[in-house]
């Protein structure tokens, strides 16, 4: 993977490094983190951890990722786990009791995530404990996710080539929603790009856009939400399962990215857990917007150009939270 050099860091508008309100941005997703840590036993839905760290669900999920290392959903398993290892030393409660707690529908699915994190069966860790007092078998160096932020922030190689601010004017699109697996998405351009091109709408170079609204690691596989989008004039009517919107309008964090789709979350966690916060940026209630600026079915994946645009508006010194 190509690392590209970030440019136009520091905006027209006044965008420059400011710590505090990345300290700010790492201190939110502490709080809710705290708060997956102490309520455990609740149903920890993304709408309900957004609020709580005063982020946009459009971009929680990706915030915390970014922030944390790792999603919201393998966070509360860790840290689920971690407590019944916790039973399992402590509690003599029978191996299916503590899986229920820890939010597994099976035993036997229990029994493979433990083993995953310990190296042992459930019945075998408590038998182990139980034959070694005082050992430090499941301790924090072993296992425990006893720190969850990275103080390192960012760690990753990024290949973003460019990083713009621009305000949008509001763009009417035409798209056709997919309901499924983002990767699985591409029945929904077929279907859009058949119905435009008897009418010349892929000519001349269209504009295409791509809205995903959903988290795929809590958002049921058949209800992940994907809408293949393309710009179009006033005139066009929608039809069936075309469809029209309007994407928002206002300001965008608009960062180049070379190099294949699968590689976005890598940019992102880059313009999520620093770029935004540092240059005093707070994202705006809308979703993400993808501009795809060549044809997957005729570019190597490594020569693919895209557009990452995040809504945000300026954050002021005032909306810094303790």
């Amino acid at each position: 993977m190509r690392i590209l050099e970030c440019v136009n860091m520091d905006t027209a508008d006044g965008g420059s490094m400011n710590p505090d309100t990345r300290n700010d941005h790492i201190r939110r997703v502490r709080r809710v983190s705290e708060y997956i840590r102490n309520n455990l036993d609740e149903e920890l839905t993304l709408d309900k951890l957004s609020r709580e760290a005063h982020f946009s669900p459009f971009h929680f999920h990706r915030i915390f990722k970014a922030v944390v290392g790792e999603s919201v959903m393998a966070h509360i398993r860790r840290l689920r786990l971690e407590r019944a290892t916790r039973h399992l030393k402590k509690t003599r409660g029978p191996v299916i009791r503590i899986a229920l707690d820890a939010g597994y529908e099976t035993p036997e699915a229990f029994c493979r995530a433990f083993k995953t994190l310990t190296g042992f069966s459930p019945s075998s860790f408590r038998k182990a404990i139980q034959q070694t007092p005082g050992s430090d078998l499941g301790g924090p160096g072993k296992f425990s996710f006893h720190d969850e932020i990275k103080q390192d922030l960012p760690s990753i190689e990024r290949n973003v080539m460019d990083i713009k601010i621009e305000n949008w004017e509001p763009r009417k699109v035409a798209f056709v929603r997919h309901l499924g697996p983002y990767e699985e998405c591409g029945t929904a351009w077929d279907r859009i790009c058949t119905w435009a091109a008897p009418k010349g709408l892929l000519a001349g170079g269209p504009e295409m856009f791509g809205i995903s609204y959903d988290d795929p690691e809590t958002t049921p596989p058949e209800k992940i939400r994907y809408d293949a989008c393309l710009r179009v004039e006033d005139d066009i009517e929608p039809e069936e399962d075309i469809g029209l919107q309007e994407i928002a309008g206002g300001t965008y964090v608009v960062a180049t990215h070379e190099g294949s789709y699968a590689d976005f979350s890598q940019t992102y966690s880059y313009l999520y857990a620093d770029y935004i916060p540092a240059n005093q940026w707070e994202c705006r209630d809308a979703p993400c917007v993808e501009i795809y600026l060549n044809d997957p079915n005729s570019t190597p994946p490594e020569d693919l150009v895209s557009l990452l645009c995040i809504p945000v508006t300026k954050k002021t010194s005032g909306e810094v939270s303790g």
